[in-house]
């Protein structure tokens, strides 16, 4: 699945299961690669603000800041990630 994807999945579970409520979507965009009208930026954007995502670093340790490359393949370690930070993270 592509990160953008992966977001929109944890992000409807959280929603579902109530571990977002209190958290929206606003004060971004946050990311230069999802701008407003994105397909995935008001999914991507509650999981910023909850803490669940933040910005991606290329293996080679150089850091993008303010990237999330949407269209990148997910990792297992990623999803974890997301998943994790929602459940324990999230108050």
């Amino acid at each position: 699945m592509w990160r953008g994807e992966v977001s929109k999945v944890v992000e409807l579970t959280g929603e579902y299961k109530g571990w977002l409520s209190g958290y929206g979507s606003g004060g971004g965009p946050d990311f230069w690669d999802v701008p407003s009208g994105s397909t995935f930026y008001s999914y991507i954007e509650k999981l910023y603000n909850a803490g669940a995502v933040q910005y991606r670093v290329e293996d080679n340790g150089a850091g993008n800041g303010g990237h999330y490359f949407v269209g990148w393949f997910a990792t297992r370690a990623e999803i974890a990630m997301y998943l994790h930070e929602l459940i324990y993270a999230a108050p």
